[in-house]
């Protein structure tokens, strides 16, 4: 399982601002469409605190109303401006799973640094969409497949 923190938009020189950005979780194998599985990718930013990006398809919730995963932006505003949760539709084919924001939109800024990287893989609440470790990291029961990194990178 790999990370990847992406800004999408080419452009480079001082007065460049990016326009979108996005999380790429990318498995070993086919993403599994239905219900059973919670996928998330988390990490530390110095401006908004934890964030956290979670899909969670075949849910009762989503295939009545459509989301089928949410961004936690810690501190920050969603692209609403009304809370720190977002709930989205996520992009998943193949092996990858992708979310995607508009930079206008979001609290993360030019310069913001990410840490404490984690990608994991557990069961899924079957009719509710919450991930089932709750809030206890790398050792929730039931955790299926997880991987963490040490490093850190700059949005720019």
């Amino acid at each position: 399982m790999r990370t990847r923190w992406l800004v999408l938009t080419p452009g480079s020189g001082k007065s460049y601002v990016p326009k979108t950005f996005s999380v790429t979780m990318t498995l070993a194998g086919p993403v599994d469409a239905g219900p059973g599985l919670t996928y998330e990718v988390d990490a530390k930013t110095d401006t908004c605190g934890d964030l956290s990006f979670t899909y969670e398809p075949g849910t009762v919730y989503g295939d009545a109303l459509g989301p089928n995963g949410w961004a936690q932006w810690g501190s920050c505003q969603n692209q609403a401006g009304d809370g720190g949760i977002e709930l989205m539709s996520v992009e998943a084919a193949g092996n990858k799973i992708i979310w995607e924001f508009g930079m206008k939109a979001i609290g993360l800024k030019v310069g913001t640094v990410f840490s404490s990287f984690v990608a994991r893989v557990d069961p899924s609440n079957p009719v509710l969409p919450y991930p089932s470790h709750g809030d206890v990291g790398m050792t929730g029961f039931g955790l299926i497949d997880a991987a963490a990194g040490t490093g850190t990178w700059k949005l720019s």
